[in-house]
């Protein structure tokens, strides 16, 4: 038996898994006080070994995602509110939401990573008919109306597609790992236009079981996780957007009142991962930043190795230096 904590909210509340003497899962949620409250998903059966329910993140609501398996050992997902309210959800067409992650042991993670706005990833067992597996392990998206898209980070392997969704950030872009059907792991990135991008950290070993896992990623986009080398030794990874902006800076030079003045920015995708442009904002060294403005030809996501420009245009506001 024995106690796992997965996760803390903003106010210091953390979610978690425990064994019981038999080997059975149940959730807990402990708050900042030290009160902890323990629960079951209803259908759940903490009877089977190893199963029950499985509480795998929180988010800043305060609500727990995880799965739970019942007597027949199928999985299925589960939400907890603040309240401790649970609703319960399988992924359509699948037989097992959540496939390793239930049973007490997860390959290689949990999953079940829920957004603030309560957006889930994870994966599920999808039977076919002659798979050598039965089927393929397939990710899903639970969007916050509990619609599904479900997707493949590999679209083709000898045997099976196995793809796992480890992490979801605010935006929606999930972050997970899938295996080519080789035994050899690739990390993803899923942006929330469904667009999948295969991470492969360099130094990663190309063996059994080796490649690169991500299971993490920041409101930022930073993806996160771990990589097997060559002799099977774990090392961890940080893959950050890299974007250039050129020229760095601007001088407009006298500009009369009445009149304006327009330049250009170029910003390029450099790295491996699609990139969101946000607001644009001004820093100006003297002046009012408020004499600026953008005309930006950008779209919302700059795709790996794109770019764009932005006009920048400065409209003086009365007579003397800025």
């Amino acid at each position: 038996n024995g106690t796992y904590p997965s996760g803390i909210d903003q106010d210091d509340s953390i979610s978690g898994t425990y064994w019981d003497v038999n080997f059975g899962l149940h959730g807990f949620l402990r708050d900042r006080h030290g009160n902890i409250a323990t629960f079951d998903a209803p259908g759940a059966d903490a009877q089977n070994f190893l199963g029950g329910t499985t509480a795998a993140s929180i988010n800043e609501q305060g609500v727990v995602s995880g799965c739970y398996t019942d007597s027949n050992s199928v999985g299925h997902g589960f939400l907890r509110d603040s309240n401790g309210s649970i609703t319960t959800y399988d992924v359509p067409n699948g037989i097992s939401v959540g496939a390793y992650s239930c049973f007490g042991y997860v390959f290689p993670g949990p999953g079940f990573a829920i957004n603030p706005q309560g957006a889930i990833t994870s994966t599920y067992f999808q039977p076919i008919s002659g798979n050598p597996f039965g089927g393929n392990f397939r990710g899903f998206l639970r969007n916050p109306d509990g619609s599904f898209a479900t997707f493949d980070a590999a679209t083709y392997s000898p045997c099976c597609i196995w793809t796992f969704g480890l992490a979801i950030n605010p935006e929606g872009a999930i972050a997970g790992y899938f295996n080519d059907g080789f035994n050899l792991n690739h990390g993803f990135l899923r942006d929330r236009q469904g667009t999948i991008t295969t991470l492969d950290v360099p130094g990663a070993g190309t063996g059994n079981q080796q490649g690169t896992i991500a299971d993490g990623i920041t409101p930022g986009g930073q993806v996160m996780g771990w990589y097997i080398d060559a002799g099977n030794v774990r090392h961890g990874f940080l893959l950050a957007p890299q974007v250039t902006v050129s020229p760095a800076n601007l001088n407009f030079g006298n500009v009369g009142l009445g009149y304006r003045a327009k330049k250009v920015v170029t910003l390029g995708n450099v790295g491996v991962n699609p990139v969101e442009i946000g607001p644009i904002t001004f820093s100006v060294a003297t002046g009012d930043a408020s004499q600026f403005s953008d005309h930006v030809f950008c779209a919302v996501n700059l795709g790996a190795g794109k770019s764009c420009t932005i006009g920048v245009i400065f409209t003086p506001d009365a007579v003397g230096a800025d």
